[in-house]
């Protein structure tokens, strides 16, 4: 897995009338399907966990129109190797959307170590704002960079693991194996 020192993180850096190039591909991941999306080598704007290519693909279109598309999946796969333990993959930038407020909780959550846990309070604490924990949760949800921005790693006040994106089971997963081993 990625460590937090190897993470550059920027604001998506085109105007939504702006015409750019992401390439994409799909790779397997011990815990699913994933579609990424890369602005360049080691750029990346979007990764999710997907149930089919098809809709995964409308998925990512949806989030920026004006893209122009090239599937890639040598560098695709290169990129999910290194996010995933397989490869060095050296630094990574991970280009940010969302307000400003979003942006910070994306950041907070690269705070988050490897098998720890934090509430949605917790985060919200993190940033210095103690009663936007309803924010903080809404952020949380619109993350497009899935493990990357361990998203997974926040539950609720009462322990509840269950609400995910990308499905409960995942969730899991992800939680189980990083509480048992000390990367990916």
């Amino acid at each position: 897995m990625l460590k937090t020192e190897q993470i550059n993180c920027i604001s998506f850096p085109y105007e939504s009338n702006e015409e750019f190039e992401i390439s994409y591909g799909y790779a397997d991941t011990k815990f699913g399907e994933v579609l990424i999306g890369l602005l360049e080598p080691n750029k990346i704007c979007f990764l999710h966990f997907i149930q089919n290519k098809a809709a995964g693909l409308n998925n990512l279109k949806q989030c920026w129109p004006k893209a122009v598309y090239t599937e890639d999946s040598v560098l695709a796969t290169k990129t999910v190797n290194a996010i995933f333990g397989k490869d060095d993959g050296g630094t990574m930038t991970l280009c940010l959307t969302g307000s400003e407020f979003q942006q910070s909780v994306y950041k907070a959550l690269l705070k988050i170590p490897f098998g720890e846990q934090f509430t949605y309070s917790d985060v919200a604490e993190l940033l210095g704002k103690p009663s936007a924990v309803r924010p903080v949760a809404n952020a949380v949800g619109k993350n497009d960079i899935a493990v990357v921005i361990p998203c997974h790693r926040v539950i609720s006040k009462s322990g509840s693991k269950f609400k995910y994106r990308f499905g409960s089971q995942i969730k899991q997963k992800l939680l189980e194996y990083e509480s048992a081993n000390d990367t990916f």
